[in-house]
């Protein structure tokens, strides 16, 4: 589609509460695995191995996993709780496995232009974190990877178009899978690390993401 669907929002999240966390605090130096599904080599992924970098004079060593190496963002958020991860960079789709009221910021064309949307997220945002820090989370940084359009095989312009399509939906997110299904479209639920290789096999044709996201990492 050639028009702007919602945008997408990311934050960079500590689990402040992580078992593993609190045990290694007691230590010289502390060890953050940090999960995302940012591709390795993309602009986001060097921006984390920067802020990495920046952190050892702090006696923090950020130990990054990648291109979803573990998994999906609701599996991210998991482990998170159970320790396993101890910082992540989520989506609004992630970061609404701990509090539903993150879905607000990416509803589908309800947001014009950038001032729109920053504007909403800067009334939400000390609401949102603060349900956040009570959950045991905390927020270090925010930031957009910019306007999700629909990508497919076959050019996308119309709702008409879309309708034929056989497009990817987040596997855990049945709200949002019931209402396109409830309009006579045919989303299909997977995890956002199998899009690759069911484009490939035929089972899903289109996906719905930012431009930059859409790239190969590298650039070929």
């Amino acid at each position: 589609m050639r028009h702007s669907f919602s945008i997408k929002w990311a934050a960079l999240l500590l689990a402040l509460g992580a078992p593993a966390f609190q045990a290694q605090a007691q230590d010289a130096a502390v060890t953050l695995k940090l999960g995302t599904l940012a591709p390795q080599g993309s602009p986001w992924d060097k921006i984390i191995r920067d802020m990495g970098e920046s952190w050892k004079a702090a006696g923090v060593l950020l130990k990054v996993y990648p291109g979803g190496e573990l998994g999906d963002e609701p599996d991210m958020v998991t482990k998170l709780r159970t320790g396993q991860l101890q910082a992540g960079v989520f989506t609004v789709v992630g970061l609404s496995q701990i509090d539903k009221g993150f879905s607000a910021l990416s509803v589908p064309m309800l947001y014009k232009s950038d001032e729109e949307s920053d504007y909403v997220r800067s009334k939400l945002q000390p609401l949102l974190e603060k349900r956040l820090l009570a959950d045991g989370f905390k927020i270090l940084n925010w930031g957009d990877a910019g306007w999700v359009m629909f990508f497919g095989k076959t050019p996308i312009l119309t709702p008409d178009d879309l309708k034929k399509a056989k497009f990817f939906i987040w596997g855990n997110d049945t709200d949002t899978m019931n209402i396109w299904k409830s309009a006579g479209y045919s989303p299909i639920p997977l995890s956002a690390t199998d899009i690759l290789p069911n484009l490939q096999t035929g089972l899903i044709n289109s996906f719905d993401t930012t431009p930059l996201s859409a790239l190969p990492w590298p650039p070929r």
